[in-house]
């Protein structure tokens, strides 16, 4: 148990939980899992397996609880962010919820491996790049704006640049991470030898810093405003010692690299990669799980969800719905629900095995299910197909506010 109720705790390694003990929880104002520099949580007990507690969030590392009982709970007020590639990989349950008015719930590049998952916002849920494989007896999906729309990643970056997210984040609050981020700029440099250069006539001496560890860079993370001080690093005099300082910075921060990522030379080669997905896993009761290897990042890939033979999927929103591209292959129910406009553009729903059920997707706005793929199952000889804004019969298209020519409305 780890409770720093005033204080940033940044897990920067692979922690496990102490001898004789099974479990990690974390209570704190903010929390940094930093996995470019190797933090991630591996757990094996029941329950409340792993708890992260927080105003704000940030996961760049996989989470893992091996036992079959086990669950992730990942649970903000102001923000929670899972930036991958990474893996949240339960036994049982995982949970991320945003809890705090207009609390946006940012997930992009994470592999999810579990029998049941809930994401829950009262704001936004920007939601892409992301894979879903659940497991049974019973697999339920889960995913909720309440207050909010569901958006991909693109449209967080729109509003960054409008500075709508700056307007949703209290300009006098104490941005814990960045500050964490200052410190440890500051702490992990090493003045090189011979102190500080003479000062020219006019001019402020410049040190040079050699980093003894990853250094961290000073972006900032998502929502924070413009103008927000970025930590530097300078010197005192005679002595070398660095010491923080701040500068205003104008322009907003970039959120493109997550806590601890290393700075890179114009000549870094950029990785190109493919998504890897987790193999569906059935584990037995009572046993442990091994892990699987963190992914590598496929920007730009679509989404797939997969459940099991009794699986059950279920995504609200009390604003819009963009599930343009993905794929979710649900064995039983897909209920698609929102009060705004859904996009089904190149999308695939098909629940044509395992156990009977039905797909509905009802809008308040229209739906567009332009190139999608939409296949009911054929229940025990019972041809059946998608119900989109109560009309349960093909063509879907010119009636109830449906629009777009499918690829396939089986």
């Amino acid at each position: 148990m780890i409770e720093a109720p005033g204080d940033t705790v940044v897990i920067a390694g692979a922690i496990v939980p102490l001898s004789g003990t099974t479990t990690l929880q974390v209570l704190a104002k903010a929390i940094a899992v930093d996995g470019p520099s190797g933090g991630q949580i591996s757990v094996t007990g029941k329950g409340q397996s792993i708890v992260l507690e927080a105003a704000s969030v940030l996961v760049t590392g996989s989470l893992h609880s091996a036992d079959t009982n086990g669950k992730i709970l990942v649970r903000g007020v102001d923000t929670v962010q899972l930036q991958g590639p990474l893996d949240v990989d339960s036994g049982g349950e995982a949970r991320v919820t945003c809890s705090g008015i207009g609390c946006t719930l940012n997930v992009v590049s994470t592999n999810f491996h579990c029998n049941h998952l809930v994401l829950d916002a009262q704001g936004d849920i920007i939601w892409d790049g992301n894979s879903i494989a659940t497991f049974g007896p019973r697999d339920l999906i889960d995913i909720e704006a309440q207050n909010g729309s569901i958006r991909k990643s693109g449209a967080i970056t729109i509003a960054l640049a409008r500075g709508r997210l700056a307007a949703e984040v209290d300009v006098d609050r104490v941005d814990a991470v960045s500050e964490a981020v200052g410190f440890c700029q500051a702490c992990q440099g090493t003045p090189t030898p011979g102190g500080v250069t003479p000062t020219v006539a006019g001019r402020t001496p410049t040190p040079t810093i050699t980093p003894s560890g990853p250094l961290m860079t000073a972006s900032l993370p998502l929502g924070t405003p413009p103008g927000t001080p970025v930590p530097t690093v300078t010197t005192s005099s005679g002595a070398g010692t660095p010491t923080p300082t701040t500068t205003a910075s104008a322009p907003l921060q970039t959120a493109s690299l997550p806590l601890g990522t290393p700075t890179a030379t114009a000549t870094d080669p950029t990785p190109t990669a493919t998504r890897t997905t987790t193999p569906t896993r059935t584990p037995t009761p009572g046993t442990t799980r091994t892990p699987v290897a963190t992914p590598t990042p496929c920007i730009g890939c679509p989404d797939t969800t997969t459940g099991g033979i009794e699986s059950t999927f279920f995504m609200r929103a009390a604003g819009d719905i963009d599930v343009s591209g993905e794929s979710y292959h649900i064995a039983e129910g897909i209920t698609i629900t929102a009060g705004g406009n859904i996009n089904l553009t190149n999308t695939d729903l098909d629940n044509d095995f395992g156990k009977c059920g039905e797909i509905v997707v009802t809008a308040g706005g229209q739906i567009t299910i332009d190139g999608a793929t939409l296949i009911d199952d054929d229940c025990r000889g019972k041809p059946d197909v998608s119900e989109l804004n109560g009309r349960e019969e093909v063509p879907h298209t010119g009636f109830n506010g449906v629009v777009g020519s499918p690829a396939v409305d089986d």
